[in-house]
């Protein structure tokens, strides 16, 4: 428990070790205005070992330099014709028409701080990358 007074910052640096299960854990914030800015959210800890929930659909398709801080490169074996970016309460920050390449490149320097999920969308499959934006 931290006591923030007004216009200060707090910034927490925390290791989760313990994968959840798929139950989440929470912070908030005990004034419930701050419900809207992100002050009360739910996250699960995952197995990084484990690789994605889509079970594999995801080989051989990745995104770099991660994290990142203003350009994020990708690659997938299919053409991709739609990019979706989302937050991590599922939000979509970014969405585009991909050209049909296999290889690509996003400007997320303008995005705040952050987990994302990169989408890829090909002809016959989606991949999910996650990202994190610093």
């Amino acid at each position: 428990m931290v006591l923030v007074d007004r216009f200060e910052t707090v910034k927490l640096i925390m290791r989760f070790d313990m994968p959840t299960d798929g139950w989440p854990f929470m912070y908030h914030c005990h004034n419930l205005l701050h419900e809207d800015n992100m002050m009360m959210l739910q996250y699960i800890v995952e197995d990084a070992g484990m690789g994605s929930p889509d079970n594999g659909r995801t080989m051989n398709t990745r995104s770099y330099p991660v994290p990142t801080r203003d350009h994020l490169s990708f690659e997938a074996p299919f053409g991709i014709t739609g990019i979706k970016v989302a937050d991590s309460s599922g939000r979509v920050v970014l969405q585009i028409t991909g050209s049909g390449a296999t290889v690509g490149e996003l400007e997320v320097g303008m995005l705040p701080v952050g987990v994302y999920t990169l989408t890829l969308v090909g002809s016959d499959r989606t991949a999910h990358l996650r990202f994190v934006r610093e």
